[in-house]
């Protein structure tokens, strides 16, 4: 307690008058707050379906020969970044044991520009989405459709469209894609591998 004392002492009137200000603020905070409770509900079809957002995020199920669930987000991302090597999807498609994907020395933007990357969109598409029991997944797609930069690579196989040309599992060598406010985005599929949309 000596000690204690003693600490108190050598604390600067300034120090302790703000100390003591932070504590009394702090206690107040507790005390004069009343504990909130709130119970889970579980939302009905029809509730669900009349809710709507807008601004930072956006949620759509779209029915159809397969079910689309998508959540939009208003995020913004700027980058420079560099990787020895990417590579996705290695299986075998009818056509052999491969890479869907093989880049080599990656680089998103440059030293003198950041890759701009906005409009973050997830989207998952389902066979029976109402049946829990039956309920299939088939892909996942996930990225940015609005991307402004480049995007400089080595592409030892490439599945997917780049400015509108569809590539299977093809080597395209050294390339430089530059997007101005353009899609760039990547599937997985069940039964198609990954694949990349990059550009229109």
């Amino acid at each position: 307690m000596d000690r204690i004392v003693s600490f108190i002492k050598t604390i600067p009137p300034l120090s302790l008058r703000w100390v003591f200000t932070v504590f009394i603020g702090l206690y107040l905070m507790v005390a004069l707050s009343s504990p909130a409770l709130a119970e889970m509900k579980i939302m009905a079809d029809s509730e669900l379906s009349e809710v709507t957002a807008a601004g930072f995020s956006k949620f759509t199920l779209t029915r159809g020969a397969l079910d689309e669930a998508r959540l939009d987000l208003n995020l913004n991302v700027s980058t420079y970044t560099t990787m020895d090597a990417m590579q996705m999807g290695n299986w075998d498609n009818g056509s052999g044991q491969g890479w869907d994907q093989n880049w080599q020395n990656v680089s998103l933007g440059d030293l003198g520009s950041d890759l701009v990357l906005k409009d973050f969109v997830l989207e998952a598409k389902f066979t029976d989405i109402d049946n829990p029991s039956g309920r299939t997944l088939q892909s996942i797609t996930m990225g940015f459709n609005n991307v402004t930069g480049t995007i400089s690579t080595t592409i030892g196989t490439f599945t997917g469209t780049i400015k509108g040309t569809a590539h299977q599992r093809e080597n395209l060598g050294p390339m430089v894609i530059s997007l101005a406010n353009e899609p760039f985005l990547v599937t997985l599929e069940v039964d198609n591998g990954v694949s990349f949309k990059i550009g229109w």
